[in-house]
């Protein structure tokens, strides 16, 4: 399964995220994710319903912020960002 990804880039493992995710059980209450880039196991285990909780870890603060928002908080997110669209 694609998922969409809102900010993908080379070396993302978003094209391998379902294959890995196959190696986990089919439910953990939380999902570490230590080198967290482009949050791909985050984003395939939330669009496959595989875990409930989240912690991403990367070496970039403001992107896990950002991811935190995304996993999270998606429709506030969204709505935020078509209020600074429409100003």
């Amino acid at each position: 399964m694609l998922v969409p990804h809102p900010i993908p880039y080379q070396g993302s493992k978003r094209i391998l995220a379902s294959a890995i995710l196959s190696f986990f059980p089919s439910y953990v209450e939380r999902l570490v994710e230590p080198f967290a880039g482009s949050g791909a196991l985050s984003l395939a285990a939330v669009a496959s319903k595989r875990a409930e909780n989240f912690h991403l870890n990367d070496v970039n603060e403001s992107l896990v912020r950002l991811w935190q928002e995304i996993l999270e908080r998606p429709q506030t997110l969204a709505d935020g960002y078509e209020t600074l669209w429409r100003r």
